[in-house]
């Protein structure tokens, strides 16, 4: 199985069922990159619901973005609506996605616990990930 490498990213692919990349390969580090300034203009994002038809979208746009891999449960949660999740499109470009769940405290209080929240790289500092929010 070809998993992505440090050495060359072109080799990409999105691990099927069972499929888990090796550890020293989801390593993401970027503290020693500079952060970039927050860009002035904000991108018109429209919103899409997850649903069984689309979830694959959240499982690509995730892997590609997010240090774990998430498993089959998580996404079969999101699907069943016991999880909430929000596709953020731009000129119907998936370029983001946030994931939560509604927890019930001890008191009724009721609490929103973010999961995930991930935006396409090239698509950061224009406001996508706040519009999700």
């Amino acid at each position: 199985m070809k998993m992505i490498s440090k050495t060359n990213p072109q080799n990409l692919k999105v691990p099927l069922v069972g499929e888990l990349p090796e550890p020293d390969e989801r390593v993401f580090d970027n503290s020693s990159q500079e952060k970039p300034q927050r860009k002035l203009a904000n991108l018109d994002v429209k919103f899409g619901l997850v649903d069984f038809k689309n979830y694959e979208q959240l499982r690509v746009l995730n892997y590609m973005n997010l240090p774990v891999v998430y498993s089959e449960k998580f996404y079969d949660l999101i699907t069943s609506m016991r999880r909430y999740s929000t596709l953020g499109y731009v000129k119907d470009v998936l370029v983001g996605a946030i994931s939560c769940k509604e927890d019930i405290e001890s008191d009724g209080s009721k609490t929103c616990y973010i999961m995930t929240i991930t935006v396409l790289k090239p698509y950061r500092r224009y406001g996508v990930g706040t519009q999700l929010l």
